[in-house]
């Protein structure tokens, strides 16, 4: 399991513009992309965001992006 220091390093990786989201194209990131797929338990970017973009604005913002961290960690 990942720790709350490299969720959120990751989650700054991701976010390529720095606008404080990850949106789906960041998500699949080629350099990042396999990372991204084991820490959130083989999950597509797609699941990722209609389970747990909250406001539905088609990007994950970093406490979005730790519940599904969290979520594939207790699976």
């Amino acid at each position: 399991m990942a720790t709350p220091e490299q969720v959120q390093e990751l989650f700054r990786l991701l976010d390529y513009d720095q606008d404080g989201k990850v949106s789906i194209r960041e998500l699949y990131g080629a350099q990042l992309f396999p990372l991204v797929m084991g820490i959130t338990g083989g999950r597509p970017p797609e699941h990722l965001l209609e389970n747990y973009d909250s406001d539905k604005d088609g990007s994950l913002t970093l406490e979005e992006f730790k519940k599904a961290v969290e979520a594939a960690a207790t699976k």
